[in-house]
């Protein structure tokens, strides 16, 4: 047991170190790849570096258009322009550090993917990203562009988890008609729940004990159906 606790903390220091590390390191990377030596491209590159760098340095308060505009050497008026406020330009910082730091798992085993996933999720939430997230989600609830912008980056992630979802049915884990989407909600809820609204850290045994839970529920709820 102690040995498996030790192998749970050793798991959650390196998804922190590489959710910091992959955040700084491939936003360069990303960036070429989507329009390499475009004016547009080098702007983003700068302005997102910068801002990352102010998040995970100091803190969502830290970031102001003001600093970012220092030190990206864009013009703040430029920032402005593009981003509007400083919850869209740190959101979409955001969902594009999201979809490269939030892997979706596939292990062979619906069980050890979703355990995974969960754990990688509750390593991000407890990390200055993940509290950047939820502040910039909370200050721009009424925001109809950024929830928008939201709503698409989400529906791309329930995508992915579907082939999760997919690929448990085809093993028989899980039954034929499993609402994907709500057993993500399901899956994730409890989490912010403890990290946000409780303010509690969460243990290294809560995304197993979740993931028991919500599997066992889904199977129940076929065998009801029989």
């Amino acid at each position: 047991m102690r040995n498996m606790q030790r192998d749970h903390q050793s798991d959650a220091t390196s998804l922190l170190s590489s959710v910091s590390e992959h955040a700084a390191g491939s936003l360069k990377e990303a960036a070429l790849k989507r329009r390499p030596g475009g004016r547009s491209t080098k702007v983003q590159m700068a302005v997102f570096g910068a801002t990352m760098e102010l998040l995970l340095t100091k803190g969502y308060d830290a970031v102001t258009m003001a600093e970012v505009a220092s030190r990206s050497h864009i013009h703040e008026t430029s920032l402005y322009r593009r981003w509007k406020t400083r919850e869209a330009l740190v959101t979409a910082v955001l969902i594009q550090r999201m979809q490269e730091v939030l892997p979706m798992p596939d292990t062979g085993s619906v069980q050890s993917d979703l355990v995974r996933l969960l754990r990688t999720v509750m390593t991000f939430l407890q990390s200055p990203l993940g509290e950047a997230m939820i502040q910039a989600s909370a200050i721009s609830l009424h925001n109809a562009a950024m929830v928008s912008e939201r709503l698409r980056y989400w529906g791309s992630r329930f995508d992915q988890f579907n082939r999760i979802v997919e690929r448990a049915i085809e093993r028989g884990e899980l039954p034929p008609q499993t609402d994907g989407p709500l057993l993500l909600k399901t899956l994730i809820g409890p989490l912010y729940v403890q990290v946000f609204l409780l303010n509690q850290p969460s243990d290294e045994g809560l995304p197993e004990r979740i993931v028991n839970l919500v599997l066992a529920g889904a199977k129940h709820a076929e065998k009801q159906k029989r």
